[in-house]
C-alpha cells in the first residue's frame, strides 16, 4: 500500500499523523501503522469521541503522556469487527 491510501496521511499538508512528521514518503515503507482509508467499528467509535468531547480527549491526554494509545486499540477493533485497518 502506498501513504496517499493511508488513513494517517494528509496529501495537502504532506504530513503524517500516526508518526508525526511532514514529509514521510521514505518512512512509510515498512511503517506499521499504515492503514487504508476503509471505516471500520473503531473508526466510528473514534469519530463519536471526538465529538462527544469536541476533541479534547486526544488533546488533554497527548499533552500528559504522550501516545494515548487510540490508533493501536482503534486499528484492533477495526480488525476485530472485519473492518480492514491491519490488512
Amino acid at each position: 500500500m502506498t501513504r496517499d491510501k493511508c488513513r494517517h496521511y494528509d496529501p495537502a499538508s504532506d504530513y503524517c499523523e500516526a508518526l508525526s512528521i511532514v514529509s514521510p514518503e521514505s518512512s512509510c515503507e515498512g511503517c506499521k501503522s499504515m492503514e487504508p482509508h476503509r471505516k471500520g467499528l473503531g473508526d466510528a467509535v473514534e469519530k463519536l469521541i471526538d465529538i462527544a468531547t469536541a476533541g479534547l480527549a486526544k488533546k488533554v491526554v497527548k499533552a500528559k503522556k504522550g501516545d494515548c494509545g487510540c490508533n493501536k486499540r482503534r486499528a484492533a477493533l477495526n480488525r476485530l469487527t472485519g473492518g480492514g485497518a491491519g490488512e
